[in-house]
């Protein structure tokens, strides 16, 4: 393990179960090698394991955490540090490792709930959300990006251009602040394009998802009814 050959860490710790299969450290060690070759799923077989011997081991939670948080698995691996943490409440890599899996959690649980309310916008309007823009027809070209020519020659969007103009839609989007930030940045060449995070935003904020369905105007509502390893002292 020192030496970073950890296949062969992986050899040497199995032939040490196959010798003493009671005892949690060669699991829990094992379960550590595996997460250095991206195997988390047998890390966390192995710290289960040490676990069924010692349930109190504590590094053994830790790998465990630390395998199912690389496996996109945060709300198991919240759950470990804490068991972790009840048999070994000093441990400061368990800590660490809680405290970035509860804020990956939160963050995950975020961004799946501003794709839900996404899709529920699109399916007011009538419209699937899909792989496109919105789910407007011609909007899905290649690498999910529109096909301009189709967008420009789109009805949906022609109407919805007007409806924000006379319903006073532009005024809305520029009371916005981050949408006005855009538009200066972009007014000053400084670009403006926003990142996700941004997208985000917008899309949770209730008076744009008013204004989008008023832009919208009930179009298509007549036919349709409407994503430990190595750092915690990797032996014993």
């Amino acid at each position: 393990m020192s030496s970073k050959d950890y296949s062969t860490a992986i050899s040497a710790y199995s032939s040490a179960i196959e010798i003493d299969p009671t005892s949690p450290v060669y699991y829990s060690n094992r379960a550590a090698a595996y997460s250095q070759v991206a195997q988390h799923n047998k890390a966390v077989e192995d710290a289960k394991a040490a676990l069924t011997i010692d349930s109190k081991f504590g590094k053994a939670y830790s790998r465990m955490g630390h395998a199912l948080f690389s496996l996109g698995k945060y709300d198991e691996a919240v759950d470990a540090y804490e068991k972790g943490l009840d048999v070994d409440p000093t441990n400061s890599v368990m800590k660490s490792g809680l405290e970035t899996a509860k804020k990956q959690l939160a963050s995950s649980s975020s961004s799946s709930a501003t794709s839900s309310g996404t899709d529920a916008l699109a399916r007011e309007a009538g419209t699937d959300a899909g792989p496109g823009l919105g789910g407007f027809p011609g909007m899905g070209g290649a690498g999910g990006m529109p096909d301009l020519s189709s967008l420009l020659n789109n009805p949906m969007l022609t109407q919805m251009a007007q409806n924000m103009m006379t319903n006073g839609g532009m005024e809305q989007l520029m009371s916005n602040p981050m949408i006005r930030q855009m538009a200066e940045r972009m007014g000053s060449g400084g670009g403006g394009m926003p990142d996700m995070s941004q997208i985000q935003q917008l899309m949770q904020d209730p008076s744009m998802q008013e204004m989008a369905r008023n832009m919208m105007g009930g179009m298509g509502r007549g036919a349709g009814g409407a994503g430990d390893g190595a750092g915690n002292n990797m032996y014993g």
